[in-house]
């Protein structure tokens, strides 16, 4: 079974008519489906926006279904050194969670977290290089921003990627030994001429169009 892990329904709605849906309910009151697509059963759960929802849906996820894998999928913004454009569909090679921070108590690393050997937690990508998915590593955390401030801590990361999401879910991931796949489409691009929240705005709707092919790219090829 494929676990899928999405924070918003307008991310989730295409893939899901394409789908054959077999039951709805409400777990923790997140909306989850059970369905079948390409030959796999999967449960899809809509998650809510932040890192706090990502967690707990993924969590759910795995305890009540057991995947043999999670895919997160949904829109990213690109950073300034990404080489990313509107569009590019990214496979996330790792992800950290940026707004985490602990250095000043204990002189670790942002993004360090006890008890986890590195900031940064591994995802399932390897098998995608050469292929039309970009591989980038991604920092999330609990805002949408183009403060200084926190642009530059994500610079510090070297992350090319950001989102409110996958860092939790790759967290959890490790922590249950689930392997994990996480795809984002770019929405946005810091240091353009539009600010992000205007590129986001003018282009999650025709982003969240071209989701389903990019999901059925990368489970065809699992």
């Amino acid at each position: 079974m494929i676990g899928l892990v999405v924070a918003m329904e307008k991310e989730a709605r295409l893939f899901l008519e394409n789908t054959s849906i077999k039951n709805e309910e409400i777990i923790s009151s997140k909306k989850v489906y059970l369905g079948t697509y390409l030959g796999h059963n999967f449960v899809l759960i809509i998650s809510g926006i932040g890192k706090v929802n990502a967690g707990i849906s993924t969590q759910i996820i795995i305890d009540k279904f057991n995947p043999d894998y999670i895919i997160n999928f949904g829109v990213a913004g690109g950073k300034e050194n990404s080489r990313l454009s509107s569009g590019d569909m990214v496979l996330v090679d790792k992800a950290c969670q940026y707004d985490f921070d602990l250095s000043e108590i204990d002189n670790v690393s942002i993004g360090y977290m006890q008890d986890y050997s590195t900031i940064y937690y591994p995802t399932n990508f390897e098998k995608y290089k050469g292929t039309q998915f970009q591989i980038r590593s991604c920092a999330s955390g609990d805002r949408f921003t183009s403060k200084p401030f926190w642009l530059e801590i994500i610079k510090n990361l070297d992350a090319q990627v950001v989102d409110m999401e996958c860092g939790a879910i790759a967290q959890t991931c490790l922590s249950n030994n689930t392997p994990l796949f996480i795809l984002k489409l770019i929405s946005d691009v810091d240091g353009k001429d539009d600010s992000i929240f205007a590129q986001y705005s003018n282009n999650v709707k025709e982003i969240c169009n071209k989701l389903p092919n990019a999901i059925e790219e990368l489970i065809t090829n699992l």
